[in-house]
C-alpha cells in the first residue's frame, strides 16, 4: 500500500486534518484509522475508513480512504525476541580429587587460563590429555568430567588468547587455538552455566589401583 491512496489524501495530511474528524474508530477489526469524515453508503455511513476496508477488512485500504489515525488506537507492544540458548556437551580434564569436589559442589571458575577467568572445557580427547597430566593437576589419578554447557551469548575467536576484560558482554569465549594448545577450547565465564554429568577415572603415570570405579553417573550421586 502506497503513502497516497487513489483519490485520497496522504496519511500525514490526514493526520493533520484529524482534529476536524469526529468519527469513531473504523469498524473493521484491527484497523487503526477513523471512520470516513463524509458518511456514505459505500463506507457504511462513516463507520469504515473506506470501501476497501469495509469489503476486505483492515489493511486493505484504497479509494477515498482518509487514513486518519484513531485517537484510541495504540500500536501493539512488540515482544522482544528472546535470545536462543546454546547447549552442548563438553569435557573437562582434571585430577580425580578435583573431580570429586566438582561432583559435590559444582565447577569453579579458573583464573589462569589462556582465555581469562572461566570454566575451561573442550573436546573429549583434549580433556583426556589434561587429565593424564599429573604434573599439571598434581593428582595421582586423573578424571574426565562430562559436562552440559548452557550459554546464550558466546564470542567465537579465530584463534589466540584473550583476557578476562576482553569481550566482557559475552558469557563464553571459544577459540580454535591458544598459545598453549593447537586445539579448540571454551572458557565459560559463569560456572553455574556448566553442569557436571559424569566422571570417568583416567590413569596417569603415577596412578595406583583404586576401588573407585571407571565411570560414575552424577545423577545417582555415585561419586564417593
Amino acid at each position: 500500500m502506497g503513502n497516497v491512496p487513489p483519490h485520497g489524501i496522504s496519511e500525514n495530511e490526514a493526520i493533520k486534518q484529524g482534529k476536524q474528524c469526529n468519527s469513531g474508530p473504523c469498524k473493521s477489526a484491527g484497523c487503526k484509522f477513523k471512520g470516513h469524515r463524509k458518511p456514505a453508503d459505500w463506507n457504511g455511513h462513516g463507520t469504515y475508513c473506506c470501501h476497501m476496508c469495509k469489503l476486505y477488512g483492515a489493511h486493505s485500504h484504497g479509494g477515498r480512504c482518509d487514513r486518519v489515525r484513531a485517537h484510541s488506537y495504540t500500536e501493539p507492544e512488540k515482544k522482544k525476541k528472546e535470545k536462543e540458548k546454546l547447549s552442548f556437551i563438553a569435557y573437562h580434564g582434571t585430577s580425580l580429587e578435583n573431580a570429586k569436589n566438582i561432583a559435590k559442589t559444582g565447577f569453579r571458575a579458573s583464573d589462569d587460563g589462556c582465555l581469562g577467568r572461566g570454566v575451561y572445557v573442550g573436546p573429549e580427547q583434549k580433556a583426556i590429555k589434561f587429565a593424564r597430566d599429573h604434573e599439571r593437576h598434581h593428582g595421582k589419578d586423573g578424571a574426565l568430567v562430562k559436562a552440559l554447557v548452557t550459554i546464550d551469548n558466546p564470542k567465537f575467536l579465530r584463534g589466540g588468547n584473550a583476557k578476562t576484560s576482553d569481550h566482557a558482554s559475552h558469557d563464553a569465549l571459544r577459540t580454535n587455538w591458544t598459545s598453549r594448545s593447537p586445539n579448540p577450547e571454551w572458557a565459560i565465564r559463569n560456572a553455574s552455566n556448566v553442569k557436571a554429568l559424569s566422571i570417568q577415572r583416567v590413569p596417569t603415570d603415577v596412578s595406583t589401583n583404586l576401588e573407585w570405579g571407571q565411570v560414575h553417573d552424577l545423577a545417582t550421586g555415585d561419586y564417593e
